[in-house]
């Protein structure tokens, strides 16, 4: 199975921050956090599958952390 692209807000230059959102959320959760910490710091914070802008999961199988770790890698 291919492994797909993530949509990934992005912010900032600096030192790189990475936010991970909860299962029922998205990126979007971020968005305040992310305004204060891009004035220093670059802000990745990327949507897991089929959540936000991300594509859907794409298989019949269930999804593990490990699939969720090689999207976001």
């Amino acid at each position: 199975m291919p492994i797909q692209e993530p949509f990934v807000r992005e912010a900032g230059a600096g030192p790189a921050v990475v936010c991970l959102h909860a299962n029922a959320s998205s990126s979007a959760q971020w968005r305040g956090l992310s305004e204060v910490l891009s004035r220093t710091h670059r802000v990745l914070a990327p949507d897991s599958y089929g959540s936000g802008k991300s594509p859907p999961w794409p298989s019949d199988r269930t999804i593990s952390l490990h699939d969720e770790v090689d999207l976001i890698e």
